[in-house]
Order: structure tokens, then C-alpha cells, then sequence
């Protein structure tokens, strides 16, 4: 589990840790999740055997429609930008070009990486990256930095969401596997880990992104006014590892592949 969570590597038959701030990894673990870590990575192994054997027992086919669904959700974000709805169309593009649920928030956006913060999961923080994404964001007018000012426009993409896919409770699982449809075709990736700490002072919002070391990568800050967003909704302060994988157990993503 340490291992493919990125926080070990293996070489030559011994591991060395791979971060070393103990107080940035403390909410990483879940036990009362420990058994269905154990039974995933059984469910792993056997798919990694079928791939020796014959690897077309575990292909996954992406359908055409992944293609209408990318361009329907391009284009209703690009009109929402034009109209000047642009927390919207930034909302839009979180929770379907990237894999950010309902509840999630996408903290970061720096060069094609997106770090977001997600309540539900073990480890709440990720990274992946995006070219594709990011290239969009930049036609749109956005620029690069804490981008958490699109739950701005969320309760309105709620109802663009379920138009969108018109799944009923299951539009978000789907709305979110456009990306791992994008990841299986090579347009999206897993990104890497960083230690990333967030704070709110007098008005502005910070975020510090740094390396496993601890080294300080890039500092950035925004204006903020209002209700904060998740983590710092509960403490004003938060530091955690934002992992470059969405899924630690790699069968917990089939099932988002399955729905193209």
C-alpha cells in the first residue's frame, strides 16, 4: 500500500521512503478500509496474471460516444465563457475533463497539472495531468493558479450535469469518467505526488507546493471573500500529500471505464 501510493520506491530488493514530512501523511490511512485494500490488491494481481496469459482477457473498449460526450460538455463550456459565466464553464470543465466529484474541489492549476481535494477519499488530495485541459483553460481566458473560485458556479452545473448525461443519481459517475476515457486513450495521465499545504489569512488564500523533500516548488495566492472551500472550511489551516493517483486499487477505476 505504501508503495502504491507513491510514498516507498523499491531498489534492488530494499525500499527507502520517498516523503519524508511524517505530519503530511497522517490522514492518508483509513483501517476500517484496510480489508477491501487487501481484497483489492488480490483483485490486482489476478489481472496482472490474465495479462501474461493473454491480454486481451482485459482489454476495455472505448465506444465513439466518449467523442460526442467530450464535445457536447467543450461546447456548452465554451458558451457559458462567451456569455461571461465563467465560474460555470470552470465547474464544468472540473467535473468532467478531470475526475473531481460532485463534492470535490480543484485547488490547483499549474503548467498541466491539477491538484484537487476530495472529502471522500483516502487520501483526500490528488494530482493528474492534463494537457488537453489545460490548453482549453487557456483558450477560455483562465490562468494558471489556485482555482477554487468555481464552486462559485456549482449549483448551476448541477443542473447542466444532469441535462448533460440525463443518468439521474448516476449523471456524476458519469460526468467524472470522461476523464478515465480520456486517461485510456492517452489524452490524460496520473500526475505526481507533492506535499501541498493551504491557509487563509487576512482575506487571501495560500497554497504551497512543494516536493516529497519538503522543498518549496511554487508559492500561490488569491483573493478571497466569502464561505471558504473544503479543507479549509474546517480549520485554516491544512497540509497533506496530494497523490498522483486517483485510484490506488487500479480495479476501483474499471469500473469507470465500463461506462463507455
Amino acid at each position: 500500500m505504501l508503495k502504491s501510493k507513491g510514498l516507498i520506491e523499491e531498489k534492488g530488493g530494499r525500499y527507502y521512503p520517498k516523503v519524508f514530512d511524517l505530519e503530511a501523511i497522517t490522514d492518508l490511512f483509513d483501517r476500517e478500509r484496510s480489508r477491501a485494500g487487501r481484497l483489492g490488491a488480490v483483485a490486482r494481481l489476478r489481472r496482472e496474471l490474465m495479462l501474461k496469459v493473454n491480454p486481451r482477457l482485459v482489454e476495455i473498449e472505448i465506444p465513439k460516444n466518449l467523442k460526442y460526450y467530450v464535445t457536447r460538455v467543450v461546447e456548452r463550456a465554451v458558451k457559458l465563457a462567451e456569455k461571461g459565466r465563467r465560474l460555470e464553464a470552470l465547474d464544468l470543465i472540473t467535473h468532467t475533463l478531470l475526475p473531481i466529484r460532485e463534492t470535490g474541489v480543484l485547488w490547483l492549476w499549474w503548467r498541466d497539472v491539477f491538484v484537487y481535494y476530495e472529502p471522500k477519499c483516502k487520501p483526500p488530495m490528488h494530482s493528474v495531468k492534463s494537457p488537453i485541459v489545460a490548453e482549453l483553460l487557456r483558450k477560455l481566458g483562465f490562468e494558471e493558479g489556485i482555482m477554487v473560485e468555481h464552486v462559485k458556479g456549482h449549483d448551476y452545473v448541477k443542473e447542466v450535469i444532469h441535462r448533460l448525461f440525463a443518468k439521474g443519481h448516476l449523471s456524476w459517475p458519469w460526468s467524472r469518467s470522461i476523464f478515465y476515457g480520456l486517461k485510456r486513450v492517452g489524452l490524460a495521465e496520473e500526475g505526481q505526488s507533492y506535499i501541498v499545504e493551504m491557509l487563509y489569512e487576512d482575506g487571501w488564500l495560500k497554497l504551497i507546493l512543494r516536493d516529497l523533500y519538503g522543498n518549496t516548488i511554487k508559492v500561490f495566492e488569491k483573493e478571497w471573500s466569502g464561505e471558504l472551500p473544503p479543507p479549509l472550511s474546517e480549520k485554516r489551516q491544512y497540509k497533506s500529500v496530494a497523490i498522483g493517483k486517483q485510484h490506488v486499487y487500479a480495479m476501483n477505476e474499471s469500473s469507470y471505464f465500463s461506462r463507455w
